[in-house]
């Protein structure tokens, strides 16, 4: 008798009813079949259950497209669904380019007004018009508003069209639309003294307020939230809008303006108390920045102050960034913080924060801290060993604003042993310098990978890299503008200075960057011109002979509010 072959069925049985109390057989539930003769080992028959539950089981691609669009509906980082379409075609056919393009979005706002006779101006979005293109084109399809995550508006904004509608503005029948007559009576009018300047600007500005206040209506699962630009009035209907908007997750406010379009601070402190009270149901916020440096000036006016700030909680909140705040009372200040014990980045800067003492055991997973002076960093660095053991903190980066004299340069070396093994990233200024400072700091810190303080005799060294010329052309080596010096020439005359921060990287083995901060005045030297290129160095000759798995050293000025050397080492591993 010949072997029975074994039976593979790939059309669809349907169920015509009862056999024997079991299913009738499907496509799915259909196995091959043996010949009694010939029977399987025990071991060797399939397991049915397991069958069973694996046909019943479906896989992400298995669903329909309306399913894995509701899917992709759920994932709000433009980079996440970037990398879903990535995966396979059918994932791509369902992410790129909608809604991808999407979730994303500078919207364009743009200003010609700031331009001497700005009727001139022939850009493509002179005055914003491309604003309301963009809005009728959003509305066309509803899905395009419940697609957009994370909008960003700029003062002087884009004159291009975000990339969801090029084509659409590149069309044939495109036709740019108008912003109201009156508006463009204001905005085209020859502004001849800085007051008639102000008054077009204010003019645009409160026109395309009242535009995105209602653009943002229309957004209704938006989670980021950018604005840089003039703060809006505290009756503006912007702030109702945010009211509504409890999903946010991420907000950024930057009010760039200054205190001649009639910001004064008392002004400026209900417009940030607004600003609080309408984010205030934002549950799921978790980064939250204010900055002013409008109000760089108002520190010391008591009317000017952050206190709306001390009574609200997020509870996810996990980075804080407030720029040119006035912090009056530090015990509320810190209570904030105490009751966000999720926060991993704090950033205070160019503020008036009161320097006192005080525990901050209640933020353990603070990693990132950039604050005005040492005693609030060292609060919050180095809590009370009854509360976290000291091996516990992991600060990954520091940054104190003010400048380190002797003794607190002393005792922060004192606690850096303590956060030595997770801090990569360190920025100090001091007061008085020496050799011996970069070195007492990567003693400690032996885990660095970038190191910004400031750094003796830079200045020096710099002054001198003038000196250095062709001997055959007569240039300078280092030509052009100081800030645009990179790989830089030295003179022989300092090869020992130079030495000393090529020994730095050899001590700290993963040392990458070395900022040194100077003077942003160079004095001239009054040593004449060197016209021998053999006469000069670079760091990579330096270096090479020091730091043994060196592959490249290059150099850069950088300019600031201090002037700056960058060494930037390249290794092996």
């Amino acid at each position: 008798m010949g072997r029975r072959q074994s039976v593979a069925c790939d059309v669809p049985i349907r169920n015509t009813g009862s056999h024997g109390g079991r299913e009738a057989p499907t496509r799915h539930s259909i196995r091959r079949v043996a010949s009694p003769l010939t029977p399987y080992p025990v071991s060797s028959f399939p397991d049915r259950t397991n069958a069973k539950a694996q046909s019943n089981s479906m896989q992400l691609l298995d669903f329909p497209v309306e399913i894995l669009q509701e899917v992709v509906e759920h994932v709000d980082d433009a980079r996440d669904v970037l990398s879903l379409g990535l995966t396979c075609s059918r994932l791509k056919s369902v992410t790129i380019p909608f809604p991808l393009e999407y979730r994303n979005v500078v919207w364009p706002t743009h200003d010609g007004t700031w331009r001497i006779g700005s009727s001139a101006v022939k850009d493509l979005n002179p005055f914003g018009e491309l604003s309301l293109a963009c809005e009728d084109f959003l509305s066309a399809a509803p899905v395009r508003w419940r697609a957009i995550r994370d909008v960003s508006i700029y003062k002087w904004g884009t004159p291009v069209a975000p990339r969801f509608m090029q084509d659409y503005v590149r069309s044939d029948g495109f036709i740019l639309p108008r912003l109201p007559e009156e508006v463009y009576d204001v905005l085209m009018h020859q502004a001849n003294n800085p007051q008639e300047i102000i008054e077009r600007g204010n003019a645009r500005h409160l026109y395309m307020v009242d535009n995105i206040s209602r653009i943002l209506g229309r957004m209704p699962w938006l989670t980021a939230l950018t604005w840089h630009w003039f703060p809006p009035e505290v009756d503006s209907d912007l702030w109702r809008v945010l009211d509504k908007m409890n999903s946010l997750r991420k907000v950024c406010f930057v009010f760039n303006t200054d205190f001649t379009h009639g910001y004064n601070a008392t002004a400026l402190s209900t417009i940030v108390g607004r600003l609080v009270q309408s984010i205030a149901g934002c549950g799921s916020l978790e980064t939250l920045a204010i900055n002013v440096p409008i109000a760089r000036n108002g520190h010391h006016d008591s009317t000017w102050n952050f206190d709306h700030i001390y009574d609200v909680t997020w509870p996810l909140l996990r980075q804080l960034d407030l720029s040119h705040t006035r912090i009056t009372s530090d015990k509320k200040f810190m209570l904030f913080l105490s009751r966000h014990d999720q926060l991993e980045h704090l950033r205070i800067s160019e503020s008036t924060l009161p320097s006192v003492q005080v525990e901050t055991s209640q933020l353990p997973n603070l990693v990132n801290v950039d604050v005005p002076n040492f005693k609030l960093a060292k609060s919050l660095i180095n809590p009370k060993e009854s509360t976290i053991q000291p091996d516990a903190r992991r600060v990954h980066g520091l940054r104190i604003q003010s400048a380190l004299i002797k003794s607190q340069f002393a005792t922060l070396c004192d606690i850096l042993p303590r956060i030595a093994s997770t801090l990569q990233t360190l920025n100090i200024s001091l007061n008085v310098t020496s050799d011996a400072d970069i070195p007492t700091v990567l003693d400690r810190a032996p885990n660095l990978v970038n190191l910004e303080i400031t750094g003796h005799n830079v200045m020096d060294v710099l002054s001198a890299a003038r000196r250095v010329r062709s001997r055959h052309t007569l240039q300078a080596l280092n030509s052009g503008p100081m800030r645009d010096w990179t790989n830089i020439r030295f003179p022989m005359d300092y090869v020992d200075h130079l030495g000393r921060w090529a020994s730095c990287f050899s001590k700290a083995s993963k040392l990458k960057t070395l900022l040194l901060r100077c003077s942003t005045r160079l004095s001239a030297h009054d040593k004449p011109a060197m016209y021998d290129e053999a006469q000069s160095v670079s760091l990579s000759d330096v270096f090479r002979p020091v730091v043994s798995n060196v592959i490249r050293v290059q150099t850069q000025v950088m300019q600031g509010r201090d002037l700056g050397l960058l060494i930037t080492c390249y290794r092996k591993d």
